[in-house]
């Protein structure tokens, strides 16, 4: 049994502008609560069976770190400015309720050794996060409802189910492996604290907005055997067959989540325009959104591996993948090892891999609704992402989307004694093909063309496509190190990794051809290609340092992440720089089998830098999303665990 409990003590400053002359406010953060408790109990199932269970329950609070909201929130001289609250914003980590409950066990079956094994678990999550805040001057806002605007939520929930079962045993000089999985995902958007204005004072605040659900089924079939083949090593013989079948769906939300109530903006200088269609925040899947599609996959491996030599290794592998949607491949790898001494070693690999478009990035599809200035006045227009088999996608310039396929290489050394161990790894990693989403083709003028193409009322989107080509170099390094020090043992790990991803077709992806005439937009803009190339650290080190001695562990861990850069589309890029978070841990055995830890993770309350732009988002947003270690601080805690 465990239980943990954890919670940011953090502080900083808030910074915002309210009135031109600029101001802060400091603020010292008590949130992020986080109570986790762990149980598991196994017993014995007759002579040789047994099984475990373990349940888990968790309860995570809000952690906000938004600024403060310089806006304007009413009307002209509406009195209720001055008062309002301007800490409007959940902008950080959401709440979350999560219970899970899991089981592994087996029984032996059968004289031959034969062993009937099972294992599953059930997962139920329910998550509340903020949107973006709808003031009571914005045409978002049903002010009879909302007088003083207000913050929706998307109040989710996820269901998880997972089973295993299988038995396994020797049949001759084989051994054998067969297997049955069931997974099953279901993720269901609710939207509260909202409304849909198209329908007017008569809009609920509650909408079942659709959910997502994904299913699949694998059967396994794996057989090992080792033969002599009168080399330095067995020749050690794996072969084995799969067949998967996968379905998704998108189911639709309740009517009145998307539903176009024909109502117009009611009051306010905007009176008379068409009103917003659907839950604000997150339109509900409507009929045309709904998905139901399937398909099944048949692979079958061999995996050789023998010893040349006492010092050499070298291991063959060939996979063949057959989809009934995507037709059929063979994918290899080669991979060796070379001991030039009992302590040193050199290895390397050769690979292609091969990644079939999920059917999520097939067939996903959600439509909101744009306003845009016609002669008529404004018009609601549906833009949105579709799939490449929607007609809009298709006049967009939409192609069937073909897998992804890539090439990797490997070289490195090993090295290691009683006391130490040092592995290093150089690596390079080319994707072809590799599927992105598209920058949005909208416009008055992409309009018009949809029009021209017999698709009224769309004014274009977006879709997945196999835009990209991209090569990762790079080298890990990974380093061991133990020794007696006073009445304990320090024991030291230095974990670094050094990257870079280049896309490599830059001049390739440009604007498709069915809509050059029409707009300069590429297929992925600028923002995109730089999120890829540098929107992840080059660098990351982790050194981490365990001291035992008798009832007493400590633990002390510093982390290096590298700069990132955040691409704009004016051409203003920001550089984060590289920053270092330290975690400490001290942990007591107060008797065998009870353990007690205090701890803090980034002890030193470090922040990435802030956004350069706080003009754009009014300073609400003091800190990007594209931060590798989040903005969050400081977060103490304390874990007691118990084993019987």
């Amino acid at each position: 049994a465990g239980v943990s409990y954890s919670q940011n003590l953090s502080s900083v400053t808030r910074g915002y502008a309210d009135d031109g002359t600029g101001g802060h406010q400091d603020v010292n953060y008590n949130d992020g609560e986080t109570l986790n408790l762990h149980l598991g109990y196994g017993l014995r199932i007759g002579q040789d069976g047994s099984l475990y269970v373990s349940g888990q329950a968790r309860k995570r609070d809000r952690a906000v770190r938004a600024g403060l909201d310089p806006r304007q929130q009413y009307f002209d001289d509406d009195s209720r400015e001055d008062d309002f609250d301007r800490l409007n914003h959940v902008y950080g980590q959401g709440e979350s309720d999560d219970y899970s409950i899991f089981f592994n066990g087996s029984i032996p079956v059968g004289e031959a050794g034969g062993q009937f094994y099972a294992f599953g678990g059930y997962n139920d999550r329910e998550g509340s996060t903020g949107c973006f805040y709808r003031r009571a001057n914005d045409n978002r806002t049903v002010r009879s409802i909302h007088p003083d605007g207000f913050l929706p939520t998307l109040d989710n929930r996820l269901k998880d189910i997972s089973a295993s079962a299988g038995i396994k045993g020797n049949l001759g000089s084989w051994t054998y492996d067969l297997s049955e999985t069931f997974g099953n995902n279901s993720f269901n958007f609710i939207v509260d604290n909202t409304n849909n204005v198209s329908q007017g004072d008569a809009s609920a605040t509650h909408f079942d907005s659709g959910t997502l659900k994904f299913r699949q089924a694998t059967t396994n079939l794996d057989l090992l055997n080792a033969i002599d083949i009168g080399l330095a090593a067995p020749l050690n013989i794996g072969v084995g067959a799969e067949f998967r079948a996968e379905n998704y769906k998108i189911d639709p939300g309740e009517e009145a989540s998307y539903l176009d109530g024909r109502e117009t903006v009611i009051d306010g200088p905007n009176a008379g325009d068409p009103g917003p269609v659907g839950a604000s925040c997150f339109r509900g899947f409507s009929p045309r959104n709904e998905t139901d599609e399937s398909r099944t996959n048949f692979g079958a491996y061999v995996d050789l591996e023998t010893k040349l030599s006492e010092q050499f290794l070298v291991g063959v592998a060939a996979r063949f993948e057959s989809y009934d949607d995507f037709g059929e491949t063979v994918t290899g790898k080669i991979a060796s090892r070379f001991e030039l001494t009992e302590q040193f070693a050199l290895r390397g690999a050769v690979s292609t891999g091969f990644r079939a478009p999920s059917l999520a990035q097939s067939y996903y599809s959600a439509i909101a609704t744009n306003f845009i200035s016609t002669p008529e006045g404004l018009v609601g227009f549906e833009v949105g992402t579709f799939p490449v088999t929607d007609p809009v996608a298709q006049a967009l310039g939409a192609k069937p989307l073909d897998a992804e396929k890539s090439v990797n290489l490997s070289l490195g050394f090993t090295a290691s004694s009683s006391n130490y161990s040092l592995t290093v790894d150089a690596y390079q990693i080319e994707i072809d093909e590799r599927i992105v989403f598209t920058e949005n083709f909208v416009g008055t003028e992409i309009q018009a063309f949809l029009e021209s193409q017999g698709i009224a009322g769309a004014n274009g989107g977006r879709y997945f496509t196999n835009a990209m080509d991209t090569r990762t170099r790079g080298i890990d390094i990974i380093g061991r190190y133990a020794m007696g020090l006073g009445y304990g043992t320090l024991r030291l790990v230095a974990a670094m990794n050094f990257n870079k991803t280049e896309i490599t077709n830059k001049d390739q992806i440009e604007t498709p051809a069915e809509l050059a005439a029409l707009t300069s937009t590429p297929l992925l803009g600028v923002v995109e290609q730089g999120r890829f190339e540098k929107g992840q650290p080059r660098q990351r080190i982790n050194l981490t340092g365990n001291y035992g001695m008798k009832r007493w562990n400590f633990m002390l861990r510093t982390q290096f992440y590298g700069e990132v850069t955040e691409f704009r589309n004016n051409g203003n890029n920001q550089t984060y720089s590289g920053k270092w978070l330290t975690d400490l841990e001290a942990g007591y055995d107060i008797q065998s089998g009870i353990t007690i830890a205090i701890g803090a993770n980034n002890l030193f309350d470090v922040y990435p830098d802030r956004q350069d732009r706080g003009e754009d988002f009014n300073g609400i947003f003091p800190y990007d999303g594209l931060s590798p270690f989040g903005f969050f601080g400081r977060s103490v805690y304390t874990r007691l665990n118990v084993s019987l």
